[in-house]
């Protein structure tokens, strides 16, 4: 009898453990979506393509004055190479009061860029101390042409170009694009310019409340004619500022302008005068007022400003 009631207990244990087993399968099965055979499929549409980035460092594009002039070039990747894809140049210009510049400073947010689906080249170009205007807008031309006679190599599309530059990159930019002489024959094709708070009007920029130049023959713009007080010599200062010299363009691109409006380096109306000017001869532009943003502040290099330039890019792409 005694071994009977044993046995009896074991069973009863062995039902609970089942039972309970059971319970908790069917707990963490609620926790999982199961599909069958029967369930219709779930598509997800990727509609903005991400790419990987291919990085090529220091490419020599000129060699002047016995020094290598070089490029950073970003190239999109998908997972497969495809030697045939072709996407949008954008060579970019780097700030540097014309001076030595850091090429590599805005690498990483330009990378973001370029992973959108566009070859980035940025341009290193002489520092005005080695060779004064227009020696900075004769090497961004040189590295358009060059980027276009190995258009192959880097993937770009030599139907869309796009010059973009910060600061003095961006006065470089607006350069590329505006006749250095009567006959000038070297200004590239390019299909619209993107300009970073750009100084202008060099005869104006000591004038503003928010300047810190002293157009002396030793501030960024003395250098770039010489070292000449650009107030003792305005016919070249003049030369030297896109304010003057745009209405010269014939072929004037379409120009993004943007701006900080607490710029304390090159003031606000560096751009707003000029995209004055632009209203006045009914050119192209669009024109972004950062409010608080100072100069190269973190806000140009943001995810809403790169969709505004992209969708600029996008209005004048073939």
């Amino acid at each position: 009898m005694k071994n009977i009631f044993i046995l009896m207990i074991i069973i009863f244990s062995i039902i609970i453990s089942c039972n309970n087993a059971n319970s908790k399968k069917e707990n963490d099965m609620n926790n999982f979506t199961m599909y069958t055979n029967e369930d219709k499929s779930i598509i997800v549409e990727q509609k903005n393509i991400t790419y990987n980035i291919d990085y090529k460092p220091n490419v020599v594009y000129a060699s002047k004055d016995n020094t290598d002039l070089t490029l950073q070039i970003l190239v999109p990747r998908l997972l497969e190479v495809d030697a045939n894809a072709r996407y949008p140049l954008i060579v970019y210009i780097q700030g540097s009061a014309w001076r030595k510049q850091n090429v590599y400073r805005n690498l990483i947010a330009l990378g973001d860029f370029a992973r959108r689906g566009y070859v980035v080249a940025i341009v290193e170009y002489r520092p005005s101390d080695d060779a004064v205007f227009p020696a900075q807008i004769e090497d961004t031309r040189d590295a358009i042409n060059f980027m276009i006679n190995n258009a192959d190599k880097y993937n770009a599309d030599t139907n869309n170009i796009f010059v973009w530059g910060d600061s003095s990159g961006a006065h470089t930019a607006l350069f590329t694009a505006i006749p250095l002489s009567e006959n000038d024959n070297t200004i590239p094709n390019i299909n619209a310019i993107i300009s970073y708070y750009p100084p202008t009007d060099l005869l104006e920029m000591r004038n503003d409340p928010l300047g810190s130049t002293t157009g002396d023959a030793d501030s960024p713009e003395g250098i770039l004619i010489g070292r000449k007080n650009v107030y003792d010599f305005p016919e070249e200062a003049k030369r030297i500022s896109p304010y003057y010299e745009i209405s010269k363009a014939d072929n004037l691109p379409p120009i993004f302008l943007a701006h900080g409006m607490a710029d304390s380096l090159v003031p606000f109306n560096q751009s707003k005068i000029l995209a004055d000017k632009l209203k006045e001869e009914n050119r192209v532009y669009e024109f972004y007022a950062l409010k608080d943003a100072d100069h190269g502040d973190w806000q140009f290099w943001t995810k809403d400003i790169f969709d505004l330039v992209e969708k600029f890019i996008n209005k004048y792409k073939k």
